[in-house]
């Protein structure tokens, strides 16, 4: 058997410089192109190099500025979800479903006392020095730093809200579940980017029997053609009150003997709606001439 090395073409370097080149010339290119598209050396940035965000790598930041607006424009970044600031309210801190006004304002000025505490001691692209910092740190650590800071922050349009957006939505319901879509019914997580609720209620909706509860409405309104028909008007004025909805213009007045139920109802229903139910005050309708403002009583009635 005969081998084919012998017979086999050898290589021939001008062939296939020459097919390369005809190869460019067939694609368009000139002859000696690149055969991948040319790489631009991006222009270096001018100014100094930004600082991380804060937190990045485990490290606190300083402010783009050592001044009240820096140390605002670091509040705003760091807690944007955290907190708002209402005009005429003050300040709210998120708790997980909704927007909460006791406590907001201890829970701000706490939070820039740690941000101020938290800031490093070295600026890492050595705009400031040790010694600028360090004097930055303690002005901010006063109270009167941390209030000048939390007086620009208010001011930011990720922080501030409307009165007229808190609780601006007739037909959301929230709970400590999520946020209840009163049109349909569909239950959402709460977002403190898009829902503005100070209000909740104090139980979080689930399907379940409730033989109580019937029981108590058949032995109030009976068992009867007029007892059914009075139970499910019960039922339509309850599920209206918890909308915001005041179009209807309805004032319902609960009358009768003692011990038939009243009280016990409007209980079990403060005792659900949590936030956005609550006794009124004796005389709270009724005109009391010059006295007749009930400036606390009508704040408290915001959202309900």
């Amino acid at each position: 058997m005969s081998s084919s090395a012998g017979s086999s073409p050898r290589f021939d370097p001008q062939a296939a410089a020459q097919q390369m080149l005809d190869l460019e010339a067939a694609a368009g290119q000139p002859p000696g192109a690149a055969l991948v598209p040319a790489q631009t050396v991006p222009e270096a940035p001018s100014g100094p190099p930004p600082l991380p965000p804060p937190g990045a790598f485990g490290v606190p930041s300083l402010p783009p500025s050592l001044s009240d607006r820096g140390n605002a424009r670091l509040f705003v970044q760091m807690h944007r979800d955290q907190f708002r600031h209402v005009e005429g309210l003050g300040w709210f801190a998120w708790d997980g479903y909704r927007w909460k006004r006791t406590g907001g304002e201890k829970a701000a000025l706490w939070a820039a006392g740690e941000m101020a505490e938290e800031m490093p001691d070295t600026d890492p692209r050595g705009i400031f020095s040790n010694r600028e910092i360090a004097q930055h740190k303690r002005r901010t650590l006063s109270t009167t730093g941390m209030k000048a800071l939390l007086t620009q922050a208010k001011a930011s349009p990720d922080l501030s809200v409307d009165p007229d957006r808190l609780d601006g939505d007739p037909y959301a319901l929230c709970t400590p579940a999520g946020v209840v879509d009163l049109h349909n019914g569909h239950l959402r997580k709460a977002d403190p980017t898009r829902d503005f609720h100070s209000r909740a209620t104090s139980v979080a909706p689930q399907r379940m029997d409730t033989p109580r509860w019937h029981r108590f409405l058949t032995d109030t309104f009976g068992s009867d053609p007029e007892g059914e028909e009075m139970i499910d008007f019960l039922h339509l004025l309850l599920g209206y009150s918890i909308t915001g909805d005041v179009g209807a213009q309805v004032l319902p007045f609960l009358h009768g003997e003692g011990k038939n139920g009243k009280s016990v109802l409007l209980d079990i229903m403060i005792q659900i709606l949590g936030d956005y139910a609550d006794a009124a005050p004796p005389g709270f309708l009724m005109d009391r001439g010059a006295f007749s403002e009930h400036s606390t009583e009508l704040t408290e009635l915001h959202g309900r």
